[in-house]
């Protein structure tokens, strides 16, 4: 019987683990089609184009609801291009498509001549209205200034957020973990972390301890965490993206 290798078998089973993720790292544009009226528009061809593609462009039809999906598409730039025979051809130029995103973009077609065609140049902006989740993408520059490794864990850790404690009138203060609020140490670290402007603080989180129950407790660290998170977007000129609480 031929051994194997216990450490292959294990590489293995880790790539295997690895497409799900893959596969739910690709995006989706998506949206719905009507005319002047308002009136929606089944039977519209609308085509995705990009380099990243390796087919370079990917099509898909509106439903009987005026409605379309381009699905499993990769990160990147798009110009999408919407056709119906008696209409003007509308194209839509710039498109930017995040990774793991649906990017939606509705088109509204005015009747014309088949071969007039309507460009709209220039950045649309990036609103998922099916996800939650926050994206940013860094680039070549920012990776290459931080000393890190070049591996999917050590670049999602430059995500950065910040994790205070806080005097809210309760004791002991719960001052084990993050930088402390009236102290001045929170405050520090982030100028700090924006020093060279390569990183920006996306996030704040305030723990107050644990079986926490007094209401005006809460009350106040919400107030500090929103308070702070104004003067950080004051001071830096970027926007704090979450906020996130916790005692209990």
């Amino acid at each position: 019987m031929t051994e194997v290798p216990v450490r292959r078998i294990l590489v293995a089973v880790a790539l295997l683990a690895l497409v799900p993720s893959m596969a739910a790292a690709q995006s989706t544009i998506a949206g719905t089609v009507k005319d002047p009226s308002g009136a929606i528009l089944p039977g519209v061809t609308v085509e995705a184009a990009s380099p990243v593609l390796i087919e370079k462009a990917r099509a898909a039809v509106t439903d009987g609801d005026g409605r379309y999906a381009i699905v499993n598409l990769r990160p990147g730039t798009y110009a999408v291009t919407f056709t119906l025979s008696g209409f003007s051809t509308l194209k839509r130029d710039g498109i930017i498509v995040p990774a793991d995103t649906t990017v939606s973009i509705n088109a509204d077609l005015r009747v014309g001549a088949i071969e007039e065609t309507l460009t709209v140049s220039g950045q649309s902006p990036v609103v998922d209205v099916q996800n939650t989740a926050q994206q940013q993408v860094m680039s070549r520059d920012v990776l290459d200034a931080i000393p890190s490794a070049r591996n999917t864990q050590s670049i999602g850790a430059l995500v950065v957020g910040v994790r205070l404690n806080m005097d809210v009138g309760i004791h002991p203060q719960w001052s084990r973990f993050g930088f402390n609020l009236e102290s001045g140490q929170a405050v520090d670290t982030v100028k700090r972390i924006s020093r060279g402007g390569k990183l920006k603080v996306t996030g704040l989180h305030c723990h107050l301890g644990t079986f926490i129950t007094d209401e005006t407790a809460y009350a106040r660290q919400v107030e500090k965490l929103v308070k702070f998170g104004y003067e950080v977007e004051a001071a830096f000129g970027y926007e704090i993206e979450s906020l996130d609480i916790g005692g209990q």
